[in-house]
């Protein structure tokens, strides 16, 4: 704007005109909302990178942690020798197999040793679920040594392929 030639009055008024209009220009409600905003959203983008940097932070912590412990493990784990879990693997290995080779023999000479069998037998269960069925268990008493085939089934199919592995792998 120019400022027109004139009385001194006249000057002042314009110059008043001139500065308010150039204080107009100068704020800008749009663009004070906007500045406004875009300082909120900086404001937050900023709190969310120092939550998130500071959560990374504790997470490498208990991570450095962790492998600390971790670590200190495996050293405890070195030193050992492994022969108490040697000898009870030994124990268990001989045990059944004095349990299926060498007890068969020893207890058919002695016929006074009671044993006794469980039979179960299920009875019932007829009109289509009408009447429930039920089980019935009897109790007969054997002489000699009883060796169930579960036993033998472990000792054959889970027992000796194991200490054989054990073996080949060293």
């Amino acid at each position: 704007m120019q400022l027109s030639p004139g009385g001194s009055g006249g000057a002042n008024k314009q110059t008043k005109g001139f500065f308010m209009s150039e204080a107009v220009a100068i704020f800008d409600a749009t663009s004070a909302a906007g500045s406004a905003a875009a300082g909120f959203v900086a404001t937050i983008i900023s709190q969310l990178f120092n939550s998130y940097i500071s959560a990374q932070k504790q997470n490498f912590e208990l991570l450095k942690m962790h492998m600390e412990i971790s670590d200190a493990s495996a050293d405890k784990a070195a030193v050992r020798d492994g022969n108490a879990g040697r000898t009870i693997r030994r124990l268990i290995y001989f045990g059944c197999a004095f349990t299926i080779i060498v007890a068969p023999f020893i207890f058919a000479f002695f016929d006074s040793i009671p044993v006794e069998v469980e039979e179960r037998s299920l009875c019932g269960g007829w009109l289509w679920g009408i009447v429930p069925e039920w089980t019935n268990t009897v109790f007969h008493k054997i002489e000699g040594f009883y060796l169930p085939d579960s036993i033998q089934h472990a000792f054959i199919s889970f027992l000796i392929p194991f200490y054989l592995g054990r073996g080949a792998a060293k």
